[in-house]
């Protein structure tokens, strides 16, 4: 899939609207909440599946004005997914769940993302119960009193996980889950519980690294809608909505600041 993204949106959200609407089709609803995104973007207005029609849809939305690009939809983004860390003065060392590690200078840091994740996981079990049936008691003489029924009953249990993104020029990026991260680096500063443990490790990295741009809108569900538009879930596509705001704050000289 290609998603037809803008950003760097300015101007009256109802001019916006109607010239997104001459080019994509729909009603001015349909492209209404991603045209009011905090930030001015990213925003992605069209899912497609043709490059042709992708290519169409973008030159049209550029030719009105409006700052557009065709980005491949994917749902598993390459990150470094971090196991194990430690903070240094001026670096953080980690390591991933293979036992690859790296050093990464907080120097070189030029993006840093939080996020919030929910993800909900679907259990399906077998339920048997057994009951007093009257008909078998008096069809066995008394010798069969009971039937078995068997049912299947769904559960869904959500859980919700804090994200840091470290990006770094070209090196592949670093994804730090509140849920999977062993927090033993933190040493003598270690806290009582895995959030406070998050908070403490995400802290120390955005105010060790003064020249990163941090952003920290992805943390809000109404703003990863917004971004991801009415095709995208956010259950599905956070990942990839980290890639489009790394991209946008990482595009030199922006006509905006980001929040």
């Amino acid at each position: 899939m290609l998603a037809v993204v803008v950003d760097e949106l300015e101007g009256d959200p109802k001019d916006l609207a109607q010239r997104a609407v001459e080019v994509l089709g729909g009603t001015a609803y349909d492209v209404r909440a991603s045209l009011t995104v905090p930030g001015g973007g990213p925003a992605v207005l069209a899912v497609v599946a043709e490059p042709d029609r992708a290519e169409v849809l973008r030159a049209g939305l550029q030719a009105r004005g409006m700052n557009a690009a065709v980005v491949s939809v994917r749902a598993d983004r390459p990150y470094l997914d971090v196991r194990r860390f430690s903070l240094e003065s001026r670096a953080v060392e980690v390591e991933d769940r293979d036992g690859r590690q790296r050093s990464v200078p907080f120097a070189s840091v030029d993006v840093l993302i939080r996020a919030s994740a929910v993800e909900t996981m679907v259990s399906t079990k077998t339920v048997r119960e057994r009951k007093f049936s009257p008909v078998r008691s008096v069809l066995s003489g008394g010798l069969v009193n009971t039937s078995v029924k068997v049912t299947k009953k769904t559960q869904r249990e959500t859980d919700s996980d804090e994200l840091l993104f470290l990006f770094t020029g070209g090196a592949l990026p670093l994804r730090m889950s509140e849920r999977t991260l062993q927090y033993q680096g933190l040493g003598d500063a270690l806290q009582p519980s895995r959030m406070a443990n998050f908070l403490f490790m995400a802290n120390a990295i955005v105010t060790g690294c003064p020249r990163a741009r941090f952003d920290e809108r992805l943390r809000r569900r109404s703003f990863q809608s917004q971004l991801l538009g009415r095709t995208l879930s956010p259950d599905d596509h956070i990942d990839f909505a980290v890639h489009l705001v790394a991209q946008s704050l990482q595009r030199p000289l922006p006509s905006q600041p980001r929040l």
